[in-house]
């Protein structure tokens, strides 16, 4: 349609063949079509990667340092509120298996590969129910043993994002953020190098 609400003919075709501008034009939807679908079924790759690259640049490492986020209405996510402070643990699991060991309390988290597909629920919406508990996550190749005592999880990715929530009791949000900090990540077995996060 043009601006006046016309239809255009836009596909015009003599003796029931396309016409060569028509040619063109069904290709350039076909490419127009076929970008549409790469961008949603690519979305939350991309924007699983540039939560790895922007996290980065604020000096979250994956398996060494952690962030939280107190957040307000100023920030902006996809997913944020703005009355519950964040942990983001990010991950990287071509060395192993890693635990994320949850204090008991009030915590809701879950692991997402870098696709943003679940893996697991962690804290009150998990396994553990909010009274603590050791997450192992393994990477997408692991065929070792796992031990009893763990919420085993297998990974479909190497890079791992791990969104923890603290939720503010009574309204004391620097306790929540004192309770992320609270969370522990270490490899299942024993990794040369390997020093605990902060």
């Amino acid at each position: 349609m043009d601006s006046q609400g016309q239809v255009n003919p836009v596909y015009e075709f003599e003796a029931g063949y396309p016409m060569p501008a028509t040619v063109q034009r069904a290709y350039d939807d076909l490419d127009l079509i076929r970008a549409v679908q790469m961008y949603r079924i690519f979305f939350p790759t991309v924007s699983g990667a540039a939560i790895f690259k922007g996290t980065a640049k604020v000096g979250v490492i994956p398996n060494k340092l952690f962030g939280t986020l107190d957040t307000q209405p100023k920030h902006v996510g996809f997913t944020l509120n703005s009355d519950t402070p964040y942990g983001g643990i990010l991950l990287d699991l071509n060395k192993g298996p890693l635990v994320i060991e949850l204090p008991p309390g009030p915590l809701l988290g879950a692991a997402m590969d870098i696709n943003q597909r679940w893996i697991a629920d962690m804290g009150l919406p998990g396994p553990d129910a909010g009274k603590g508990g050791k997450h192992l996550l393994a990477p997408p190749s692991y065929t070792g043993e796992t031990p009893a005592g763990y919420y085993t999880s297998k990974a479909t990715s190497y890079r791992v994002i791990a969104g923890m929530r603290s939720l503010p009791v009574a309204g004391d949000v620097a306790g929540a953020v004192e309770r992320l900090k609270t969370i522990k990540v270490y490899p299942l077995t024993s990794l040369s190098g390997w020093t605990e996060p902060k």
